[in-house]
């Protein structure tokens, strides 16, 4: 449901983690903070016709969580969300993901991330 109205919806998240590591000499353990996740859902258009279902989310992850958890800095994100319905039963769905991220085994970020996926779904109800 929508926080203002029903095309648009506040999105919060916090995590709290707890890492354990045994690896044949003393045990160590972690408990801490991750980075806050803030964005929005925002419907923009709907089907007309050939023309999808339409809706971005502007997202973001601030620096907030522990230094062993925490990206260091603010990574923006952006996807867009696509939607056709062939029938009551099948709708596909597409999404184009444009992230700022860390590089997973590097001390850098890479600038941009680019990901495409298509999915469908088919209905069962009716």
């Amino acid at each position: 449901m929508g926080l203002y109205r029903e095309w648009f919806e506040f999105r919060l998240a916090y995590n709290y983690f707890r890492e354990n590591s045994d690896t044949g000499g003393p045990k160590t353990s972690l408990h801490r903070s991750d980075d806050i996740y803030g964005g929005a859902k925002v419907a923009l258009a709907e089907q007309a016709g050939l023309l999808p279902e339409f809706t971005i989310f502007p997202q973001m992850r601030t620096p907030t969580g522990h230094k062993n958890f925490t990206s260091g800095e603010v990574l923006p994100r952006m996807n867009f969300a696509y939607a056709w319905m062939v029938t009551k039963q099948l709708e596909i769905e597409a999404n184009t993901q444009v992230n700022r991220r860390a590089d997973d085994g590097a001390d850098h970020y890479t600038p941009r991330f680019f990901k495409q996926s298509i999915s469908s779904s088919i209905s069962v109800n009716g």
